[in-house]
């Protein structure tokens, strides 16, 4: 029986050897990748880097957190599809990773989906009850032509004290961007409401509060330029 039992001591030990070398190698890789990943974003390489993350993913299976950097990964890259689906997995474990939600906002917003990136900002609003996702949700509500809900969401908007005080970055053009407050912001959107609704010398007075609250700001000064002309 004596030999027998050094059998199975030299037999455990071998097989515990053989597990904490694939361990220290698993261990090894996994470093290895972390800082190709690091390397890789240093330089802006996103392609390498979401290649890391994969291979990371794939020794860490249970690492949540490298998915979030995963759909971030995607979302800096332009790649919407994959951001939503990536983020949609996320999302079902994590419910309340509002940076992930907002990442899939935005890019259904940049495929044209705007009803589910409306849908979106308003679960985002609802849960955090913050002027940036209100705002988006008026900008959303104009461009579906949704005027009725976009006028009651710009009252509650510029009721709010905080519309005076803090600043939103507006594409004016491809390459330019101006920040101006909220309420300047938001009068400027009431005006091309009222245009829309053929209601011209209001949209003048929200052209001109615009103006009022931010004197430089270029898309209320064109617009009233645009449609004065009618408006006289």
């Amino acid at each position: 029986m004596k030999p027998l039992y050094t059998i199975f001591i030299l037999s455990v030990l071998f097989f515990a050897n053989v597990l904490h070398a694939q361990k220290k190698s698993t261990t090894d890789e996994y470093s290895r990748q972390v800082e190709i990943y690091t390397r890789a974003l240093s330089i802006n390489d996103i392609t390498v880097a979401r290649y890391a993350v994969y291979q990371i993913l794939s020794l860490r299976p249970t690492a949540d957190n490298w998915n979030d950097t995963l759909c971030m990964l995607y979302f800096t890259d332009g790649m919407y599809v994959q951001t939503i689906l990536t983020g949609e997995k996320i999302i079902k474990a994590y419910p309340d990773k509002t940076n992930i939600r907002e990442m899939m906002a935005v890019s259904y917003d940049r495929m044209g989906a705007l009803k589910e990136s409306l849908d979106i900002y308003q679960s985002l609003f609802k849960q955090k009850n913050e002027i940036r996702y209100q705002y988006s949700i008026l900008t959303l509500e104009y461009r579906l032509k949704r005027f009725g809900e976009c006028l009651a969401t710009a009252e509650n908007i510029i009721a709010r004290p905080e519309a005076q005080t803090t600043h939103v970055r507006i594409s004016v053009s491809d390459q330019f961007y101006q920040d101006v407050s909220y309420a300047a912001a938001v009068y400027n959107i009431l005006g091309m409401v009222s245009i829309e609704l053929n209601l011209k010398e209001q949209a003048e007075r929200y052209f001109q509060k615009s103006l009022e609250l931010a004197p430089d700001f270029v898309l209320p000064k064109n617009n009233l330029t645009q449609f004065q002309p009618n408006i006289k």
